[in-house]
C-alpha cells in the first residue's frame, strides 16, 4: 500500500511540474514584444498583455506610465536590442522562470534590461523588469 501511495505521489509531482515547462523561445518573444510595445508608448498593453498581475498591479497605472515616459525622455527612442544571456530556473517549490538579459540601445544611452518570465494562467508574463545603465 505504501508503495502504491508513493508511486501515485511521484506521478502527481511529475505531471504537475511538467505542465508548466518553460519554452525559452516563447519567453524571448514575450520580452521582445514588450520592448517593442514600450517603444510604441502603448503602456496599457504592456501592463495588460506582458506584465504579470503582480508586476502590472504593483502601482497605479498613471505612476507606471509616468515612469515609462521619464525613462524615454532620458534614454531616447529605442534603436535596437540584443539578447546577451538567458537561463531557465526550476527550483523545487518555486515556479519555473526564465531570466533574459538584453543590451538595449536607445538614441542617448544603452541600457541592460533583465526580464524574469513566468507562466501565469497558461500565458508567458513578465514578473520582473530591471533596467540599468550599461
Amino acid at each position: 500500500m505504501k508503495t502504491k501511495l508513493f508511486i501515485v505521489a511521484l506521478l502527481f509531482t511529475f505531471f504537475s511540474c511538467s505542465k508548466n515547462e518553460m519554452d525559452l523561445a516563447k519567453a524571448k518573444e514575450t520580452a521582445e514584444n514588450c520592448l517593442n510595445t514600450i517603444a510604441k508608448e502603448d503602456y496599457t498593453k504592456v501592463r495588460n498583455e506582458y506584465y504579470s498581475n503582480d508586476l502590472g498591479g504593483a502601482e497605479p497605472a498613471e505612476e507606471l506610465d509616468s515612469k515609462f515616459k521619464k525613462l524615454k525622455e532620458v534614454t531616447g527612442d529605442l534603436q535596437s536590442f540584443e539578447l546577451k544571456e538567458s537561463s531557465i530556473s526550476a527550483e523545487m517549490g518555486e515556479e519555473t522562470k526564465a531570466v533574459l538579459t538584453y543590451s538595449v540601445k536607445h538614441a542617448r544611452v544603452t541600457t541592460i534590461e533583465k526580464f524574469t518570465i513566468i507562466i501565469e494562467n497558461g500565458k508567458y508574463k513578465i514578473a520582473g523588469h530591471d533596467i540599468k545603465n550599461e
